[in-house]
């Protein structure tokens, strides 16, 4: 079966209820090891979020398409996906 949250449609088996497939409708957002893309090098967490997803020499975090990522400030590289904050 299908079912729709905003951003996405999620395929789902019914008989454990666990998605199997994501099916993005929004432009895709970065992945895992990927380069923080140009124009990213600036804080941009919505401000509900500053608190917890702050940067520190160790980590940057960035947001992009409802999700807030965490970045490696010496390699630039996306090193998680810490929060989805769509609704």
């Amino acid at each position: 079966s299908y079912w729709y949250a905003p951003g996405a449609i999620y395929q789902y088996d019914t008989s454990s209820s666990l998605i199997t497939s994501v099916a993005a409708l929004t432009s895709p957002g970065f992945a895992v090891g990927q380069p923080l893309p140009m124009g990213y090098g600036m804080y941009n967490v919505p401000m509900a979020y500053r608190s917890t997803y702050y940067d520190t020499p160790d980590a940057w975090y960035r947001y992009n398409n409802g999700y807030i990522y965490q970045v490696n400030p010496a390699t630039q590289l996306v090193t998680a996906i810490v929060a989805s904050i769509l609704t």
